[in-house]
């Protein structure tokens, strides 16, 4: 039997309140934060936990998933037969439309500082045999090699909600340590914990990690992330009419400047 912990990341009201029936099950354990840690703080808590009960693997799950019956075993059997993968993806389901959102994870253009989803769109019956080749996990299903989790200090922690898969992918070791277990699926409704962000805090907060991810592995890409976000914020104004999301491009940057000279 799994053993399985659910983090409450600073909900209001608490899960414990919520959730009360969640103490029957004898497997199931609650571990509670008093406020919001964002994506990485939020799982690291609840890694704290597993990693005393000394597991093989972690599989970290998004709130907003429903997982399909013999997904987790399917990821098993594939990290049995590719022990050197270390972070495993799926295939990620719309829940509203019934098409892929990513196959395994996400490719990414540091010389842009953008990212675009594998196999969006696609039928889930129609997924390529070939393994697709990612930069990153998607963060919504992780299932990882606890040990070198472990090894690394769980998930990293620089940003606050954005960019922690990709640096997480990193620190395992890139590309080659990623893979898609295709007979996984895991439906998604998506975006749950940024929706709760507004948008000039979604856009300050994504540009600030996107300057610290181009500043650590492509430097000289710095200018054109930041005139790229900045342009980007000119035509959400300009089709909303509210600068809010262009002072906090510039917020960002200066918030990057000043602690880059630190």
């Amino acid at each position: 039997m799994a053993n399985v912990i659910v983090v409450d990341n600073g909900s209001t009201p608490s899960l414990k309140e919520l959730a009360p029936s969640l103490n029957q099950y004898s497997n199931v354990t609650l571990v509670e934060s008093t406020q919001n840690l964002g994506f990485a703080g939020g799982m690291n808590k609840g890694l704290e936990t597993a990693f005393k009960l000394d597991p093989d693997v972690v599989w970290l799950l998004n709130n907003d998933v429903i997982v399909e019956s013999n997904s987790l075993a399917a990821l098993c059997d594939f990290k049995f037969e590719n022990p050197d993968k270390l972070c495993i993806g799926v295939v990620m389901v719309d829940q509203a439309t019934g098409k892929v959102q990513t196959l395994g994870g996400y490719r990414y253009y540091t010389m842009w500082g953008l990212a675009r989803p594998i196999g969006k769109s696609l039928d889930p019956a129609l997924i390529p045999k070939a393994q697709p080749s990612m930069d990153y996990v998607d963060g919504a299903a992780l299932f990882l090699d606890a040990t070198k989790l472990r090894e690394i200090g769980g998930i990293p922690t620089q940003n606050f909600l954005f960019y922690e898969e990709l640096n997480l992918a990193y620190a395992l070791g890139g590309k080659s340590a990623l893979a898609l277990c295709a007979d996984a699926i895991v439906k998604h409704k998506g975006g749950v914990a940024t929706k709760k962000l507004d948008l000039k805090s979604k856009t300050y907060f994504s540009t600030l990690a996107a300057l610290r991810y181009t500043q650590q592995h492509l430097r000289l890409a710095l200018p054109i992330v930041f005139c790229l976000r900045l342009a980007l914020a000119v035509y959400r104004g300009a089709t909303t009419g509210s600068a809010g999301n262009l002072r906090n491009v510039i917020a960002a940057g200066r918030d990057f400047l000043s602690s880059s000279k630190t």
